[in-house]
Formats: structure tokens, C-alpha cells, sequence
């Protein structure tokens, strides 16, 4: 169970179907060309082309993949109790401290990853950014 909850970013969750993604979101607002046999599909959730925006990686018609950016909280997508807009106090309560910190490509923003869990946090400024979970094994039939 607890497995399933941190697969979780609000009502939706990696491994869920492709239909169930557009059934949630409807059709995405972009869609990126197909690498790795994955297409990622892109949700603005407030204005088009700004931040905040929801990607999701689909492979074999299931979501492999999901982040979610921006720098304001997303009451609807939040990851075990972690939203974007957080503190990384809060997010060191609730996770502790990040098993490895590193550039993430963006100015003046770290990456916080905790493998072998799947998930992830940019964070700037001492606060959370993006959050990401995956799960590289689903859809790989």
C-alpha cells in the first residue's frame, strides 16, 4: 500500500493508463516528440505556456512518469504531503535529507533525489519547485 501512495500526485498516479490521464486531464496542451518509446505529454494548469504545468512520460499507453513545476503550491498535485511552494524543511520532515543533491539544469536550482526511491525535488531558494516520481518499469512490455 504504501508503495502505491508514493506512486501517487493527487488523482493521479504512475502505471495508470494513457485513457485515464486524458480522462483526468483531457487532450495535453503539447506533446513532445517520442523518445525511448516515450512521448511526454504537457498540462498548463494556469495560463498557456507559464508555469505551473503537469508532464507526464507515456510508455506503451501507461504513464511511466510525472512532475509537476511551478513555483506556487498545486493543492491538487501534491506528493505525500509535499507541494511545490513548500519549504525544504518541510520537505526534509517529511523525507528526510535527500540521499543526493546536484545541479538539475536549471539556474541556481538543485535536484534532490533519494534513490533507490523513485522521486525527486527541484528545489530554489529553500523551496520546492518540481516534484517528479517515477517508475521506469512500467509500461517496458
Amino acid at each position: 500500500m504504501l508503495s502505491f501512495a508514493c506512486q501517487r500526485m493527487g488523482a493521479l498516479g504512475v502505471g495508470i493508463s494513457e485513457a485515464a490521464l486524458k480522462a483526468v486531464l483531457g487532450e495535453p496542451h503539447r506533446k513532445l516528440p517520442p523518445a525511448d518509446n516515450a512521448t511526454s505529454y504537457v498540462y498548463f494548469l494556469g495560463k498557456a505556456d507559464q508555469l505551473p504545468y503537469l508532464a507526464a512520460v507515456v510508455k506503451a499507453n501507461r504513464v511511466v512518469a510525472l512532475q509537476i513545476s511551478g513555483p506556487a503550491p498545486v493543492a491538487t498535485y501534491s506528493f505525500n504531503q509535499v507541494n511545490l511552494g513548500d519549504s525544504t524543511e518541510k520537505l526534509m520532515a517529511r523525507f528526510g535529507g535527500p540521499f543526493h543533491v546536484g545541479p538539475s539544469g536549471l539556474e541556481k536550482t538543485e535536484l534532490w533525489t533519494y534513490e533507490p526511491w523513485p522521486f525527486s525535488f527541484e528545489v530554489r531558494q529553500d523551496r520546492v519547485t518540481s516534484i517528479r516520481i517515477a517508475d521506469p518499469t512500467v509500461g517496458a512490455k
